[in-house]
Parts: structure tokens; sequence; C-alpha cells
């Protein structure tokens, strides 16, 4: 194309614009401006779904529902537990008469109902948020959770590795690569199928040549995941600490043995503990003596 003709086409296209523009009125008005300018912070992320966003959310419809602390908890217990949204509910309502006693049953039970979805593609984080998020959230939470359902189960460090959430924690770098190899074990030879977009996770499946599905491991997500760099939790709360100046983590392997460890002490000692208390209300109980019968009443003087 000679430089006339290149010119002639750009001086169409810039005409064209400008008419169509004039003609489109899209110009925006000085109020919506202002508006825009005044709450463009809420545009730094506008579309984008990390854990820190969908955490906060999940906060907040905890606030809207009003739930206790022990729904709160017990919310992420059971989605870190079992992150299949229908596995994990019917779980639930297979527990033990015990739990559907308690005061946050029924709280926690509506929440699953109302508020927790199956599938990203389905979730509104003003409204819902999906199950396999949640514990994606929160990864020191659902850790904490896991430890306190399983550290004295022969839980191993090759389980903490194979944990979805452990990608985000603050890990060395070679547990890191390790991690990140149990990932792509899970995604690719375990996980065979998936209802979730491309554009809310790093898997997607798809056929093997001999016409199985498989998972596909993305190396961009898993980037984001491991940037998060969350600390662990200890039994009572606090940021599991392996530096001199107080930071959780970058924990190598060691740190995470230990973890295990301290968390396997800590329930045997607490299941201990509980043991021993029931035994002595049992016995306590037992040695009250309790008439075979009672006085009778006959004859007496009401009266008196």
């Amino acid at each position: 194309m000679s430089s006339t003709s290149s010119s002639t086409s750009f001086k169409k296209c810039q005409k064209d614009y400008l008419a169509e523009r004039d003609q489109a009125r899209h110009v925006p008005s000085g109020t919506l401006v202002s508006l825009l300018l005044e709450h463009d912070e809420e545009f730094d992320t506008f579309g984008v779904k990390n854990s820190h966003i969908i955490r906060r959310a999940l906060n907040n419809l905890f606030i809207k529902d009003n739930l206790s602390n022990d729904s709160r908890f017990m919310v992420y217990f059971f989605c870190s537990l079992m992150r299949n949204y229908q596995r994990m509910k019917t779980a639930v309502h297979q527990l033990p008469e015990e739990f559907s006693k308690t005061t946050w049953f029924t709280e926690v039970s509506k929440f699953i109902d109302n508020r927790i979805v199956a599938y990203p593609i389905n979730e509104n984080l003003m409204k819902s948020v999906a199950c396999i998020h949640i514990s994606s959230a929160n990864p020191p939470m659902a850790l904490y959770c896991i430890m306190l359902a399983r550290a004295d189960k022969g839980y191993l460090y090759e389980d903490l590795m194979g944990e979805v959430v452990t990608a985000q924690i603050h890990l060395e770098e070679t547990v890191q690569e390790e991690q990140k190899e149990a990932m792509k074990e899970l995604w690719e030879n375990q996980i065979t199928t998936s209802r979730r977009d491309d554009s809310e996770t790093s898997f997607r499946s798809v056929k093997a040549e001999d016409g199985s599905s498989r998972g596909v491991f993305d190396q961009r997500i898993y980037e984001t995941q491991k940037n998060d760099q969350y600390p662990l939790l200890t039994p009572d709360f606090a940021v599991y600490q392996v530096k001199d100046d107080g930071s959780g983590g970058p924990y190598s392997k060691d740190d995470l043995e230990k973890y295990l460890l301290l968390w396997k002490e800590h329930k045997t000692g607490l299941k201990t503990e509980i043991q021993g208390h029931k035994k002595r209300v049992r016995e306590a109980t037992a040695s009250v003596q309790i008439p075979s019968q009672l006085p009778s009443t006959t004859g007496m003087d009401t009266n008196e």
C-alpha cells in the first residue's frame, strides 16, 4: 500500500469514527464521571476473583445471615473436608443425631441450602459462594479444620502435599515444587471431570487417547495460587511461626512434619482430657444414691 493510499485510509477511518461517536451518544456526563472517580478503587479488581475477594464476600454473607461463631466455623469445616457440594450436603444430614440437636446445625444447614452453590459458574458473590471456593478463600482455616478432623488418624506429610489449598501456603521452593507435582498427579490422573468453566479454574477435562476424560493442569493459575503465601495456624489459632521474625513461613518439609506432630499431640491430648472428664462425670453420677422407693405421703397432714 502506498503512503498516499495509507494516509487516505487513515483519514477516512478517523472521520467515520468521529461521525459514529457523535451519533452513538455514549459520551459520559460529568455526574457519571464524578461517580466513577469517587469510587475508582472498586474497579481495581473489577470482575476478578481471588481468595481475598471471595473470603470477604463470604464474611459479608455470614454477617447478612447473622451466623454465630460456631456456625461460621462449621461452614468452613464441612466445605474443607469435602469440596464437592452435593457430597458435602448429603454427609451433613447423615451425621449422628447429636449434631442435629446443636444450636448451630439449623443455621448451617440453611446457609448451605441458600448461600452455597456447586460450581463457580453459578456463583454470585453478592448472594452465594461456590463450595470449592470456601476452602481456597481461607487456606489457613481449611487446613485447621482438616487437622482437627484427621491429625491423629495417620495423616502424613504426603497427605498435606495432596491438599489443594496447600498450594496457597507459604512454602519453601523445594516443597512448593513437590506440592505442584502432587497437584499435577491429582488433576491429570485422578480427577476425570469438571463442571467448572475455564475462566474460574486452572483445571479442565479433556478426552484422552483411550476415550476417557482427564484433567489438565494450568501452570498460570497455579502460579497465582502459590503467590498467596498464607501462614499455617496452630491449635490455638496463632500463626505457626518458624522464623526469628515471627513470620509464618516459608515452611520447609521439616517445619511441616513438626506441624503435623504438633496437631497430632494436641488432638490426642484433648481427646484424653475429654474422655477423662466424661469418666469422672459417670463416676460422680453413679455415686449418687437414688432411693428405690420414695416415702409415702399417705396420712400426712399437708397443712402443717
